[in-house]
């Protein structure tokens, strides 16, 4: 079973590892095939709609863990058991806590992209309303308001 839980938003499809995927410089991922499926109906970021995102590839490796593996062995683990027992416990310890780091680290770059996501819209969405708050500002003022008027 994956311990891999990055989708694709436009198939909603999890990563693999043998998958093209692509990057935006928006912070968001896609499959290769989805994203050109996309790009042919808008040149538009499916998630933010960014206009200006430049796409590149993105290798992602995704360790497959055996059923009901609780974060131990990996395939770092596996390929030290299936050549016998003679690597000692250190490597083997070594091998787990470098398989934990990287999950570890492909969790926090999941979970940064997709702050960064909600971010990005958070910001867009106040950047419309101050530009909402100016055109009604300027309105107020043709009419001989002044900001002291309006509450």
């Amino acid at each position: 079973m994956s311990r891999n839980n990055v989708i694709c938003t436009i198939c909603s499809e999890r990563f693999r590892t043998s998958d093209n995927i692509q990057a935006g410089s928006c912070g968001h991922a896609f499959h290769e095939d989805c994203l050109d499926h996309w790009r042919k109906q808008s040149r538009t970021c499916p998630i933010c709609r960014s206009q200006d995102a430049a796409y590149f590839q993105l290798y992602l490796d995704f360790e497959e863990l055996p059923e009901g593996a609780s974060g131990q062995g990996g395939s770092w683990g596996r390929h030290n058991r299936s050549q016998g027992h003679s690597s000692s416990n250190n490597n083997n310890s070594n091998d787990n806590s470098s398989s934990d780091d990287y999950i570890g680290i492909m969790r926090e770059y999941e979970n940064l992209l997709y702050e960064t996501g909600v971010y990005r819209e958070e910001i867009e969405y106040l950047n419309q309303r101050i530009g909402a708050l100016t055109v009604l500002n300027a309105e107020l003022s043709k009419h001989g308001y002044s900001d002291s008027d309006v509450d």
